[in-house]
């Protein structure tokens, strides 16, 4: 492909090298750009699921802004890669799920060799979780190929070291909890080693990427209303605008402005178009989103103003069984942290599931082939399969723990309870999808086996006397978890603040003093005078949830006692 002819040659033209060593490297650079500019530019999303289309066919152009609330109105554009890495080098970029993280990635990445700016190289963290190796190695062999063309790791340093690379690291949220420690270290490590290079990582919010050293922080913009029309309009072809005009119809009618945040959000958006054909309202609850998803992905024709039409499932399964596997392959692939599946995995729980679930007889092959082609909620890609999003695997997850009754359901609830008594604030973070679906579909379950339980350990471990690390961990978890399951429940809003109110101050301290192995792994370590101010205003707020935790613990209690009631006055009616 010429298109990366100059960049390549750019590179290698600043080593001295021997023309094979050269006509390797040049030729299997070119090689993997090649196939990645046509990964990229060719997509499948949850619109286009049969084909890939090109991307500047339905790509929205999006905003982002720098991280943190006092740049609320900024709207920075992303249309040139040479103009955003013009004055920052390293970027995080945060966005929550669907907000279009890896789509401004696909875009960056063609959009570099379109206009000759650097050599792009993407790399989705997620294959690290089952990678046998470092970051670099993985850098070195799957990109490079050392081993097999035998090409020496130094003249692979060299060439890193040209300063003609953009790397793009997505999905920093991705990587297993086993590996995230060190391969955030291997990151800090290889963006020191390669600083000649540019750099852009994506996460969702609060996993601690935004202390990586040297980084600028910057987060996805929501999309403002001049930008949701023109996103419906490049989603639907020409030939189909009577549809698009409807569903814009129906986006602004006034009953429907209080659910503008969710079609701010380009995933929760795309999906209202796909659903639009079936319902043509927009659901209270984003959790009746997904729901929306799947009955039109089981449903409909692949052209928008074609009636649905029940497609021939070669598994023989019926709409309800093919729920029933999806639920029980996600909750299991999800809590195990796999997001990327091979064939040997999904045949090993689809015989377990098998195995379990005796009125459930199909083929494994044919199963897959109709999750595929048949239905299109798994894509391949190469010789794997994912989602076309992971929240769809997150809602799977938590509509399988919703719909268990009595014990199963108690045990699902109690692994799910175990990780937030050990106050790991990292699993709740890589969650916050999944509590939120959950919550919205369960909320008296999440109360009664989570939110409560939870509380009164907090209660119980107060009253004992206990480290500032560990104090503070208790109200970070605290503060992250109310906010995930109970942000808009309002006899919880004062211990939110309260929990609040502290990391504010808390986190004021820290980023003023960190010190600089913090930023090498994530893990904030602070100055010795940091920790005796932090520990100045740890003491009256320990003091402040040893008297509040309790009295916000009976009200809950007193709440979910009114609500069975309540239902139980129904069913008396009749």
């Amino acid at each position: 492909m010429e298109l990366f002819k100059d960049l390549i040659e750019r590179a290698l033209g600043k080593l001295k090298l021997s023309p094979d060593v050269y006509a390797l490297l040049y030729n299997r650079i070119k090689d993997f750009e090649t196939e990645e500019y046509n990964r990229c530019y060719y997509s499948k999303t949850i619109l286009h699921r049969t084909e890939p289309v090109k991307l500047n066919e339905f790509y929205q152009p999006l905003f982002i802004r720098k991280y943190g609330k006092n740049h609320r109105d900024e709207r920075i554009e992303t249309h040139s890669s040479s103009n955003l890495f013009g004055s920052n080098r390293f970027i995080t970029l945060l966005g929550t799920a669907g907000s279009g993280k890896s789509t401004i990635v696909k875009y960056l990445s063609v959009n570099c060799a379109d206009i000759n700016f650097k050599i792009p190289v993407k790399i989705e963290l997620r294959y690290l979780n089952k990678y046998n190796g470092t970051l670099l190695k993985f850098i070195e062999e799957e990109i490079f190929k050392c081993e097999t063309l035998n090409i020496d790791k130094r003249t692979i340093a060299k060439v890193l070291n040209s300063g003609e690379f953009v790397f793009f690291f997505d999905g920093y949220d991705e990587l297993s909890s086993t590996i995230k420690e060190r391969t955030t270290k291997e990151i800090n490590d290889f963006t020191t080693s390669y600083s000649n290079n540019y750099y852009l990582l994506t996460s969702r919010p609060y996993t601690n990427i935004e202390l990586l050293s040297g980084f600028s922080n910057f987060e996805v913009c929501e999309l403002n209303n001049d930008e949701i029309e023109q996103f419906v309009r490049k989603q639907i072809p020409t030939t189909e605008h009577e549809i698009s005009s409807k569903i814009l119809e129906a986006i602004n009618e006034d009953s429907n402005q209080s659910y503008m945040t969710f079609l701010s959000n380009p995933l929760l958006l795309s999906m209202f178009i796909l659903t639009f054909q079936t319902y043509s309202n927009i659901p209270p609850k984003k959790s009746a989103f997904y729901h929306q998803v799947f009955d039109s992905l089981y449903y409909l024709h692949d052209s928008m103003s074609k009636l649905a039409y029940d497609r021939e499932k070669k598994s023989g399964l019926s709409k309800e069984q093919f729920e029933q596997v999806l639920k029980m392959f996600s909750y299991i692939s999800f809590f195990k942290q796999i997001f990327v599946f091979d064939e040997a995995f999904i045949n090993s729980i689809l015989d377990k599931i098998k195995e379990n679930k005796k009125n459930l007889t199909f083929s494994n092959e044919h199963l897959l082939d109709d999750l595929q082609v048949a239905i299109c909620i798994l894509q391949k890609e190469g010789l794997d399969y994912v989602f076309p999003h992971r929240s769809l695997q997150e809602y799977f997850s938590s509509l399988y723990i919703v719909g268990l009754e009595g014990k199963p359901k108690q045990e699902a609830y109690l692994k799910i309870y175990n990780s937030l008594k050990n106050y790991d604030i990292i699993e709740l973070i890589t969650k916050d999808n999944f509590f939120s679906l959950l919550v919205e579909q369960d909320e008296q379950g999440v109360i009664k086996h989570l939110t409560i339980p939870f509380l009164e350990q907090i209660t119980n471990d107060l009253k004992s006397s206990i480290t500032s690390t560990k104090g503070e961990n208790i109200s970070m978890s605290m503060l992250f978890y109310l906010s995930m399951t109970h942000s808009k429940l309002d006899i919880l809003s004062g211990l939110l603040a309260i929990v609040s109110d502290f990391s504010i101050a808390r986190m004021g301290i820290m980023r003023d003093n960190l010190n600089p192995q913090s930023k090498r792994t994530l893990t904030l370590t602070v100055s010795k005078n940091a920790n005796a101010k932090i520990k100045e205003i740890l003491e009256p707020h320990i003091k402040s949830l040893k008297l509040n935790v309790p009295k916000f613990t009976k009200s809950l209690k007193l709440y979910l006692n009114e609500e069975i009631e309540s239902d139980s006055s129904i069913i008396d009616l009749i």
